[in-house]
């Protein structure tokens, strides 16, 4: 049901109870209206519902200006078009213009050069205009779950871009100028209709990939229909395609040292940056701290001195590993740290004994440290998309985890004590509030089918499987 048609019912509705009909004797006749007057009651009813949604986006627009706010969402709104004042907030660096029903962003979209997030998924977009390349801060560019069916040349003049989603669209081409986003870590284009891709795509800094899971790094392109590459080739990665495009890798040992010189580089200085802000916050006493979307390869061992930490955020980073002085955050109820490279977790993650909630996700994780079972106060633990191969034993001791997400991984085993801890075992693609969620492992033992029919089904498993060995 769309919002206008919701308006509509809330208006006649109204319109009831203003006509006083409060008797349930009344047996007022219904007066009989032709289709051309019922049109009409619906445009107009319709076109009251965009002034008030209108009024509504413009009433938060004055505010934000007046507040000289750097933050505005006019997201969930129904809007057609947006009000011109928005573009006099060229202090914003984030907006959410995400579930309304844009069919076009105005070349005005320019102006607001400070931006850093723009986000207007779930809208009608047909094209992006080409001031969307006057965006030079722009880092998360959010386009999901519209109608596009190209990119403007100019979406290669966004040169701080490091994530863009694309994915469910209708693009059928990419343009060339897509390779020039040498920041670009995340491009998602899953569910389009690409027959064709440039060539240039195998010279971005990112794999090629086809997963069927959006929240990955690279370039993933599952669900779209190619033919040139054919998704086969597709599948096998960049090399693969490189090779069916006849594209000669051989560098030269300068273009090598320089490319790993323009990395170190920015390396040094993502380092130095996240020195500065341990620095402030250590002098601020915070409680909250953040790390985003750095090129950091290393995390300074001053982390350890924030002693008065309840919430660490560190994400969208290089990182492989983290400093043992980690541990001496001890005052920690959130942890995240999704969206990395990291490939262990340090031991001296067991000293957080006040740890309530645990964002592991997306990274390369094969097992965990065994004193993870030592956080006793955990709550919630999130280890979706990493490469955890056999259930974590640790687990066992959580006696107060609630929620275990374990989606996308690689385990094809669960251990029969599963059954014992007291908590849903479930098979779902999107997260849920409780449960342990093993949606996309290669599970084998228990299967899959059983795995599916929840805790009850996988005791019986066990307890049949068992009978069987002392039968033998």
């Amino acid at each position: 049901m769309t919002k206008q048609v919701k308006f509509s019912i809330l208006l006649t509705i109204t319109a009831v109870l203003t006509l006083g009909l409060t008797s349930c004797d009344s047996k007022t006749e219904p007066v009989a209206t032709s289709p051309a007057e019922d049109t009409a009651t619906e445009t107009a009813q319709a076109t009251e519902w965009q002034e008030l949604v209108y009024n509504q986006a413009l009433s938060k627009i004055k505010k934000a200006k007046d507040d000289n706010a750097t933050e505005l969402a006019l997201s969930y709104m129904g809007l057609t078009s947006l009000p011109p004042e928005i573009w006099l907030l060229t202090e914003l660096q984030k907006l959410s213009l995400d579930d309304n029903d844009l069919s076009t962003l105005p070349p005005e979209i320019g102006k607001l050069t400070a931006l850093k997030l723009l986000s207007v998924d779930n809208n009608q977009l047909k094209t992006l205009p080409k001031e969307i390349g006057q965006l030079n801060s722009l880092k998360v560019f959010y386009v999901s779950n519209n109608k596009l069916t190209s990119l403007p040349a100019e979406i290669g003049k966004l040169s701080s871009l490091q994530k863009l989603w694309l994915d469910d669209n209708n693009l059928t081409s990419l343009p060339d100028e897509i390779a020039q986003l040498s920041n670009l870590k995340r491009l998602i284009l899953v569910n389009n209709k690409l027959n064709i891709l440039p060539h240039s795509i195998t010279e971005m800094d990112m794999e090629i990939l086809w997963e069927d899971v959006k929240l990955f790094r690279g370039i993933n392109l599952h669900g779209n229909p190619l033919e040139e590459p054919p998704v086969e080739i597709v599948k096998q990665g960049k090399d693969a395609i490189k090779q069916y495009f006849g594209i000669n890798d051989i560098r030269s040992p300068e273009s090598i040292l320089q490319r790993k010189a323009k990395i170190a580089a920015k390396q040094r200085i993502a380092y130095d940056e996240a020195l500065s802000m341990i620095k402030k916050a250590k002098a601020d006493n915070a409680s909250d701290f953040k790390l985003d979307d750095m090129n950091l390869a290393k995390l300074p061992e001053e982390i350890g001195e924030l002693t008065d930490l309840r919430m660490l955020v560190i994400k969208s980073t290089e990182l492989g590993d983290l400093p043992s002085e980690i541990g001496h955050l001890t005052s920690l109820r959130h942890l995240y740290i999704h969206d990395n490279l990291l490939t262990a977790l340090p031991r001296e993650i067991g000293q957080f004994s006040s740890l309530e909630f645990l964002r592991v996700s997306q990274n390369k994780l094969t097992n965990l440290p065994v004193e993870m079972c030592q956080l006793s106060s955990l709550i919630v633990l999130e280890l979706d998309q990493n490469n955890v191969t056999s259930f974590p034993d640790q687990i066992r001791q959580l006696t107060n985890l609630h929620r275990l997400d374990l989606r996308d991984n690689k385990i094809k085993n669960l251990p029969s004590w599963i059954t014992e801890m007291d908590i849903e075992i479930v098979w779902s693609k999107k997260p849920l509030l409780a449960g342990i969620n093993l949606y996309g492992n290669p599970l084998e033992e228990p299967s899959i089918e059983i795995v599916k029919q929840g805790r009850d089904a996988i005791r019986r498993y066990f307890e049949d499987k068992g009978e069987e060995k002392s039968e033998n």
